[in-house]
């Protein structure tokens, strides 16, 4: 029987779903918290435990949420590997200390020439110097910025350096995309799942998300949606995925608006036939160790 642990910042409603299927799967799955982990060293050992299991115990390590203890996670997954413990994803197994940010995101998909929207990655300081390439309205985000929490539509000076004085930190400055809407593509492996189309909830209301309002409805993805997306996935080396992209109309091409680690499976519960939280067990419970 396959042990499998999914470490996380928060417990959901969600997960109560995925341990149901894992115990129709046969599979032993625990869910827990950060703030559970202990981790000991001495010159004679390390144990890494949680809730006072030894980690050792599970077959996988799987960090469902990351962001907040980005120490915690790296310490984890350097014992997990050298103790033979599968760790997902892939990225954590690298002998490379593991960064999130939308900035750290946009790189990597420069790098596998993946379709993105123009970015500056700027400091009050160079602000001035990248401006006149900037084109107002122009979308400002904080690098780790979710749900749209942190992410702005600034249409002056002015406001990107109120933006500037509040957070004292570099900012990403992106082209604004006129749309109206864009689709959130749900992956798990190398296979899209789910898709739904989202819109803004209010004329006001620039962002899409369903947590500030917007509506949704299923979107069946064309080949170009689901390839875009399973290879933004691919880049950043992770397992599951939510993909948002929006099509730019003067380009003519959909663009990656961003990738979400943790995708919330409940939206698209409504709209799919899918067992999604099944999918997820499933998932982990054929997948070979690597």
């Amino acid at each position: 029987m396959k042990k499998i642990l999914f470490l996380i910042d928060e417990y959901v409603p969600t997960y109560d779903l995925l341990l149901e299927e894992a115990k129709k799967e046969s599979v032993v799955l625990d869910i827990i918290e950060y703030g559970e982990v202990n981790i000991f060293t001495s010159q004679q050992q390390t144990i890494v435990s949680v809730k006072e299991k030894n980690i050792l115990e599970y077959d996988l390590v799987y960090f469902r949420t990351v962001g907040k203890y980005v120490e915690q996670q790296i310490l984890i997954a350097h014992y997990c590997v050298q103790n033979g413990i599968d760790v997902y994803d892939p990225i954590f197994r690298s002998p490379f200390a593991w960064v999130k940010g939308k900035a750290m995101e946009y790189l990597i998909f420069s790098e596998h020439k993946l379709p993105v929207i123009k970015s500056f990655f700027s400091s009050r300081e160079t602000f001035l110097s990248i401006e006149e390439k900037i084109q107002y309205p122009c979308i400002v985000k904080k690098s780790d910025a979710s749900k749209g929490d942190g992410v702005f539509r600034c249409n002056t000076r002015e406001e990107v350096f109120d933006l500037f004085d509040k957070y004292h930190m570099h900012l990403l400055f992106q082209e604004y995309v006129e749309n109206s809407g864009d689709i959130r593509v749900l992956v798990i492996g190398n296979e899209v799942v789910a898709s739904i189309e989202r819109r803004a909830g209010t004329p006001e209301e620039f962002r899409n998300n369903i947590s500030r309002g917007g509506t949704a409805h299923d979107h069946t993805p064309s080949s170009e949606e689901v390839a875009i997306a399973v290879q933004a996935t691919h880049s950043l080396q992770y397992s599951i995925a939510g993909v948002d992209l929006v099509y730019d109309a003067q380009a003519k091409l959909w663009k990656i608006f961003e990738v979400n680690k943790a995708p919330q499976f409940e939206i698209h519960t409504p709209f799919t036939d899918r067992n999604i939280p099944r999918d997820v067990i499933r998932y982990f419970k054929q997948t070979k160790k690597q």
